[in-house]
């Protein structure tokens, strides 16, 4: 968590709205999102914490979801990372490409055990690739979808979920 929230603060897009869900955890992380609380907010962003009972990665998500009002929605999970331009680029992308309603962007695995990078979760490109048949090769499992690689206009999102809510 804390390398997480390391990688928020320097992300180089300063208008960000956090939305930290603690699902019931048991360890110390309502306290070390209390420690970064001040911090993310001394950079600018929005911190909205949402403390629940133990529901689940669905209803942790879901919870988050009625909460957001940004134009762009990511939801990465507090075991990633992201470099430092990361939300910037894709923020960029949207709106370079007004066309474009969800966009994924290049994933690595890390295996904190051995302190090494794994095989890329997803194609390395260096431009914008239109993959017409991407929901079929996510379904059938031809790629992934990683949240934390996903972005989506807020807007195409409530156009899909008004009521806010995936599975749980």
């Amino acid at each position: 968590l804390p390398e997480f929230l390391n990688s928020i603060i320097a992300q180089s897009y300063k208008k960000l709205e956090m939305i930290i869900v603690n699902d019931g955890s048991t360890d110390d992380t309502f306290g070390i999102i209390s420690r970064y609380q001040e911090q993310l907010e001394n950079e600018g962003f929005l911190v909205k914490i949402v403390n629940q009972e133990n529901c689940g990665l669905g209803a942790a998500v879901n919870s988050g979801l009625s909460l957001f009002t940004g134009e762009y929605l990511t939801w990465p999970d507090p075991d990633d990372w992201l470099t430092p331009d990361s939300i910037e680029k894709r923020v960029k992308l949207l709106e370079k490409h007004p066309d474009i309603g969800l966009l994924r962007s290049n994933c690595t695995r890390y295996f904190e055990s051995q302190k090494k990078y794994g095989e890329n979760l997803l194609k390395l490109t260096d431009g914008v690739e239109r993959i017409d048949e991407f929901f079929w090769d996510v379904l059938l499992r031809r790629t992934v979808l990683a949240p934390v690689s996903t972005m989506v206009r807020s807007a195409c999102y409530l156009d899909v979920y008004p009521e806010r809510k995936f599975y749980t």
